[in-house]
């Protein structure tokens, strides 16, 4: 197995773990993914037809990260999750953003509101979100695994 292909396993298991049952323990918890959950929003209706757990509804608060793919993969996400739940990132310098054309792709002003909610700076918080008082600081950022980043 490749690394490319062990890292999108990796990514889907967080992504299923979370869903699961972290979301559930943590209900004010942002959480990022990088390179867009290895897709795994995607896979849910799979998940479901073999015995899975039904598709999670969207979350305002679990945003992902669009590193290493183009715009027919980020659209697909764009329609599971909503286009306000992506964050742009790229590899660089191991991999040139503009190989896929991704910049003209993007909903800028939905990346940018998204940024803003998942880094907790003031920003409108979807009528969806869970109640909450108080947002964890920004400076509660750490990274978790590979990739996932949580406040």
């Amino acid at each position: 197995m490749t690394n490319t292909f062990l890292r999108c396993k990796r990514m889907q298991a967080a992504w299923l773990a979370f869903t699961s049952a972290g979301r559930a323990e943590h209900p004010r918890l942002r959480v990022v993914f990088s390179m867009l959950a290895g897709l795994a929003p995607l896979h849910a209706e799979r998940l479901r037809s073999r015995g899975g757990l039904a598709a999670p509804s969207p979350d305002p608060l679990t945003f992902y990260e669009t590193s290493s793919y183009g715009p027919a993969a980020v659209g697909q996400m764009a329609a599971a999750v909503g286009a306000e739940q992506l964050l742009y990132g790229s590899d660089r310098p191991v991999a040139d953003p503009g190989e896929h054309d991704i910049a003209g792709a993007l909903d800028w002003d939905a990346i940018g509101r998204a940024t803003r909610r998942a880094l907790g700076v003031a920003a409108p918080v979807p009528a969806n979100a869970p109640a909450s008082g108080s947002p964890w600081p920004v400076s509660r950022l750490r990274s978790v695994s590979e990739g996932a980043i949580v406040s």
